[in-house]
């Protein structure tokens, strides 16, 4: 008689759990449905961890011109905060980065040419490496 009333309580359980994952899936359904139930801005780390990249490069993206983004008013450490829209995520996921163009970003700013702005970044610290090493190896090659 006690296995039968475990059995009872377990169905019942059962039927419980499967009613409460049937409302699970239609609600999230609903959600991703919904564009207004999805943030409209993301963080730089944020973005980061989408496309699986470091909170740098997307703040270069940003610098560059890369993506569309937007600073912050509130600081952190006395510097403004990247801030990239969803519709922007969307586009990127969709057709990818734009081309290089260091004042989409900084309205009133003065510009700087693109290679300015490649030199003083990434860009311009990977030259400097690759140069460095091609003179490791001529000083080598004297060498031996």
């Amino acid at each position: 008689m006690h296995a039968t009333m475990i059995d009872d309580r377990l169905s019942a359980l059962q039927d419980k759990v499967t009613a409460l994952d049937t409302k699970m899936e239609r609600l999230l359904g609903l959600v991703s449905r919904n564009p207004d139930s999805q943030r409209e801005w993301y963080s730089v780390e944020e973005t980061a961890n989408m496309f699986n990249k470091s909170a740098y490069t997307v703040r270069e993206w940003c610098r560059l011109g890369r993506i569309q983004a937007v600073k912050k008013i509130e600081k952190r450490g006395g510097s403004e905060l990247w801030s990239i829209s969803a519709r922007e995520v969307v586009r990127i996921k969709e057709h990818g980065l734009l081309p290089v163009d260091p004042n989409r970003n900084t309205p009133g700013q003065k510009a700087c040419t693109v290679t300015q702005s490649l030199d003083s970044g990434a860009l311009g610290r990977a030259r400097e490496k690759e140069a460095s090493g091609k003179k490791r190896r001529t000083q080598k090659s004297k060498i031996g």
